[in-house]
């Protein structure tokens, strides 16, 4: 047995204890083992507190709820979101409301189209590291319908340009030029809410004329006291909808490319086209001194913010419809290219500028080109009045139609002797002096001086002031 022992080793090994490589294995197979429970009590410890800290939003979303239903005034009932902590955990209640006609559907203030009847109140619990929120929502019928079945509602809703509702909007209505049936009301229309709403219940049917006002707000049609007209019928509620905001600045340097001591008209219009739309909106009239010899003139406008930015033009623009052809004069970008001689010309608009609610004008300046014609020649004292007229030019001015064609007067800009430089829109004009009150003499083309591209047209004494640029 000895011998067998010793040619085993089993002598040897009996006090040889673990290799560095067996204590390796048996630590990492302890690690693995040991993650394992850890894992499985952390989860255990996670899933307890998420259903602690749910039952404790589910009693935050079941408070809400009976506070919605003890509301008195559900107008005043409006939504919002507050944060509650308890047991250290930081819960965030949110509450939304809608009104609906019926308890499956929607019906945002402004969407029109129906009686509204019920009160909606969506509350949604959210907190830190929860695997899902808690939500709750009830339908609240009022004792009574808001409509009466003899009389209608009218739903004004006022949105800012981000899309979200405007607050504290002045309302009013009152019965338009052609009343049929409506009547004044009774009471003043509470502001807009915290979702931009309001609501004028018990309207006589008829023809209403609807407006918000506030300080320092304006409307996407640049005005800040927009009008809205609506029938309202019996038993039904109509929409009047806003975009509004708190007005955003522009500074426009007009005639920017205009010579120093060049004139411009003293009821020069300002056109703005949002560059996100193909409407143009005309906004204000330029009201600086005609006897100003600054090279160009500066107007600082206010104008519904916008992203997207504006593209603006002097002179009145008006798009083609199928009604009419419009007044495409002002716009460059409406002028075809093509060559002059040997030159190609093409026009471009300036480029756009954007504003954001509540921004100074200063922060958004832009240039806005014109054209310009040197006048020469003797007038005198009391026939030095000047006005210009649109008219009919070149094949390649795209034109203004008749009953848009401008009218733009200087003042006594007319010397006795030399010469002045004045600013136009672009587009085709006649130029006319006469006394304070009328100016009907033409003011013949050797009077007149352009540069290429613009051309002087001897019949009628006409200048057409063209946009275009040369192009490489």
């Amino acid at each position: 047995m000895k011998a067998l022992r010793e040619r085993l080793g089993l002598d040897g090994d009996r006090d040889a204890g673990m290799t560095l490589i067996e204590v390796v294995v048996a630590l990492f197979i302890f690690a693995i083992i040991s993650t394992g429970v850890l894992y499985s009590m952390l989860s255990v410890v996670h899933s307890t507190r998420d259903s602690r800290a749910r039952h404790v939003a589910a009693n935050l979303a079941a408070q809400e709820i009976d506070l919605a239903r003890d509301v008195a005034d559900l107008f005043t009932l409006t939504g919002g979101s507050h944060d509650v902590i308890l047991n250290g955990d930081t819960f965030t209640v949110t509450v939304a409301t809608q009104w609906v006609s019926d308890p499956n559907t929607d019906l945002f203030c402004g969407a029109g189209g129906g009686s509204i009847k019920y009160k909606r109140v969506n509350v949604t619990v959210e907190w830190t590291g929860m695997i899902a929120p808690v939500r709750a929502d009830t339908v609240i019928d009022p004792r009574n319908r808001i409509n009466d079945p003899q009389l209608g509602t009218i739903l004004v809703s006022v949105l800012g340009s981000s899309g979200s509702g405007m607050s504290g909007i002045s309302v009013t209505a009152v019965p338009s030029a052609i009343p049929d049936g409506a009547t004044a009301l009774t009471q003043t229309p509470s502001a807009t809410d915290a979702q931009g709403c309001s609501y004028i219940l018990k309207v006589r049917p008829g023809n209403y004329d609807v407006s918000i006002s506030k300080s320092g707000y304006i409307s996407n049609t640049q005005e800040t006291s927009p009008p809205k007209q609506v029938k309202v019928t019996a038993g039904a509620s109509i929409s009047a909808d806003f975009a509004y905001d708190n007005q955003g600045g522009i500074r426009a340097t007009v005639g920017s490319n205009a010579p120093a001591g060049a004139y411009l008209p003293n009821n020069l219009d300002t056109t703005f086209i949002p560059l996100q739309s193909a409407t143009s909106v005309y906004y204000g009239k330029y009201t600086g001194s005609a006897t100003s010899t600054n090279t160009a003139k500066v107007k600082d406008y206010s104008v519904y913010p916008s992203d997207g930015g504006y593209e603006v033009m002097a002179g009145k623009f008006v798009g083609a419809s199928t009604a009419t052809t419009g007044c495409l004069s002002p716009d460059p970008s409406a002028w075809a290219d093509g060559l002059i001689g040997a030159i190609t010309y093409g026009g471009n608009r300036d480029p756009g500028v954007s504003t954001l609610p509540g921004a100074s004008a200063s922060s958004a300046p832009v240039s806005v080109r014109m054209g310009v014609i040197t006048l020469s020649g003797n007038w005198a004292s009391g026939n030095n009045y000047l006005k210009a007229v649109s008219a009919t030019g070149t094949p390649a001015d795209p034109g203004c139609a008749t009953p848009l064609r401008m009218t733009y007067t200087f003042g006594q800009v007319l010397p006795s002797s030399g010469s002045i430089t004045i600013a136009l829109p672009y587009g085709s004009w006649q130029l006319f002096s006469g006394s304070n009150t009328s100016q009907t003499s033409t003011i013949a083309s050797p009077r007149m001086a352009v540069t290429l591209p613009s051309t002087i047209t001897p019949a009628g004494s006409v200048a057409t002031l063209d946009p275009r640029v040369v192009l490489p």
